[in-house]
């Protein structure tokens, strides 16, 4: 992307504050909510030069995106063993100070060139070396508001320079201890069971 390019994704700038939104994560780092680390994802550093943190104001959206995925795809059962929720946390996250994020969920992101694939492609290739070029040239930027290409909901993906001074967890619970999560799959045509073997 060249210099006018950024001064085209400008208008893509959308501040943004919450008093909720949600996050889940193995139940491991439910003391480090805002805990990030390094992986593929969509705009996740393909060379491990940032960290970033998802997250959506969406319950439904945030399982989808984290434990559900592509996995019942062409498949007749669609089951969630117990033990999968009980080793999952859901932290509930708000900003301390509004961060800034480029907006590519609606028709301005194709307005100003940020090819689809960027916001939609199950390969991550192009949304992260787009992400890269964000972070290092747009350091204004705190990140990208999208589309789930699950659900079609809202996403939020913070860079790590932002997650230390403008988000906070003030909630953290079990998944499977929080009241909106069996009726969240249940939704989903989702159901739980027992596992017998070794957890």
């Amino acid at each position: 992307m060249g210099t006018s390019t950024y001064q085209k994704l400008d208008q893509l700038h959308r501040p943004v504050s919450s008093a909720g939104i949600w996050r889940i994560m193995p139940k491991r780092h439910i003391k480090r909510p805002l805990g990030m680390g390094f992986g593929y994802s969509r705009f996740a550093a393909p060379s491990e030069e940032f960290k970033v943190l998802y997250a959506t104001p969406n319950f439904e959206t945030a399982l989808r995106e984290s434990l559900i995925r592509d996995r019942y795809d062409q498949k007749k059962q669609r089951r969630i063993a117990e033990h999968t929720l009980r080793n999952h946390a859901s932290a509930v996250i708000v900003t301390i100070e509004e961060i800034l994020l480029l907006d590519l969920t609606d028709g301005g992101a194709h307005k100003v060139g940020v090819p689809s694939d960027i916001r939609h492609a199950k390969d991550y290739q192009k949304s992260q070396a787009f992400a890269l070029e964000v972070y290092q040239q747009m350091p204004e930027v705190d990140g990208f508001l999208y589309r789930s290409r699950l659900d079609d909901q809202p996403c939020i993906s913070v860079f790590d320079r932002a997650v230390t001074t403008k988000l906070h967890s003030p909630h953290q619970l079990s998944l499977a201890s929080n009241p909106l999560t069996r009726p969240a799959l249940k939704k989903m045509n989702i159901r739980t069971f027992k596992w017998r073997g070794k957890a």
